[in-house]
């Protein structure tokens, strides 16, 4: 089954997910954290959740020089090497037929990029795999964390079917339909 995790921006999605993964083991992708230096705002590391590992993903930084891989939006700069890492943890994840989370789809999935062809393939796959896991104890969940207001160009860019919506306000679910 495709969850997608929703509510406003600062709703407390990614702290959700952070608080239940221990219900959704065995998982594997990862979460978008917030960096910060004391008091100010960095940007956002990906945290894997197979290994905890971690990685710098955007910084808010329109200082920043680009590097090769690199890509911005705005005043973020999404790092080629947090690009990469992210790849890598969500291939990994599908071959593995356990619980995937991808946080979150946003604008440069909307426009083919960033990690645009992982979130394709992992729907395409839990779509496929919907019928042959009723069937057997192998069922896995795809958790997609996606901002209120984009739900609707998600679902469409990625022809996705049918989900479960799980509304988020404060870091917890007040609807899950």
């Amino acid at each position: 089954m495709i969850k997608i995790v929703t509510g406003q921006k600062n709703a407390g999605k990614t702290t959700y997910l952070k608080h239940k993964i221990k219900e959704l083991e065995p998982c594997d992708g990862f979460l978008s954290m917030k960096a910060f230096d004391e008091d100010n705002f960095l940007g956002y590391e990906l945290y894997h959740l197979g290994s905890g590992e971690r990685q710098r993903f955007i910084v808010n930084d329109d200082n920043l020089c680009e590097s090769s891989g690199d890509k911005r939006l705005g005043d973020f700069l999404f790092l080629g090497e947090g690009i990469a890492f992210g790849k890598t943890v969500l291939r990994r994840a599908l071959k593995a037929s356990v619980n995937v989370v991808i946080d979150e789809i946003a604008q440069m999935e909307l426009m083919n990029d960033v990690f645009y062809e992982e979130v394709k393939v992992a729907i395409q796959l839990q779509q496929s795999s919907v019928v042959k896991d009723a069937k057997d104890d192998e069922a896995w969940d795809l958790y997609l964390v996606v901002r209120k207001a984009l739900i609707g160009e998600v679902v469409e860019k990625f022809d996705i079917q049918a989900y479960q919506l799980i509304q988020i306000e404060g870091g917890e679910a007040i609807n899950e339909t």
